[in-house]
């Protein structure tokens, strides 16, 4: 019984170090210029936008799209990207984990968020 504690505790033990890796892979993307994303952005002339990877597996991305649908119709400058459909520009990004949200300003990236993020700070990210 003792052994099956043991594994428990090591296998939550790294899940917590991959997260805890994951996040500091992708924070070390702040204050870098972006990758080029003019294959997505759509003709956007905007110093701000915001990019949203997303994967359709994930819950928490899924907790994010009424929101993220919702501001898309409100700002041009919210792009939302498949992991799955974008493979390069994830590696670009150094996308470990879904949801990732990377706002960038004037083409530098000025800050990156990993899980949900809330509608103020969608919004003050957006805005010109």
């Amino acid at each position: 019984m003792n052994s099956i504690y043991l594994i428990i505790f090591l296998l939550i033990a790294l899940l917590i170090l991959w997260q805890l890796l994951s996040y500091s892979k992708a924070k070390s993307m702040e204050g870098r210029t972006a990758p080029n994303t003019s294959q997505i952005d759509n003709g956007i002339d905007s110093a701000k936008k915001v990019i949203f990877f997303h994967a359709p597996g994930c819950r928490p991305c899924k907790s994010m799209m009424p929101l993220v649908d919702t501001l898309q119709q409100e700002y041009s400058n919210l792009i939302k990207l498949d992991v799955g459909q974008h493979i390069d520009l994830a590696r670009q990004f150094k996308i470990a984990g879904t949801p990732s949200f990377f706002a960038i300003h004037q083409n530098q990236i000025s800050q990156v968020k990993l899980g949900t993020v809330t509608e103020q700070w969608l919004r003050s990210s957006l805005d010109d």
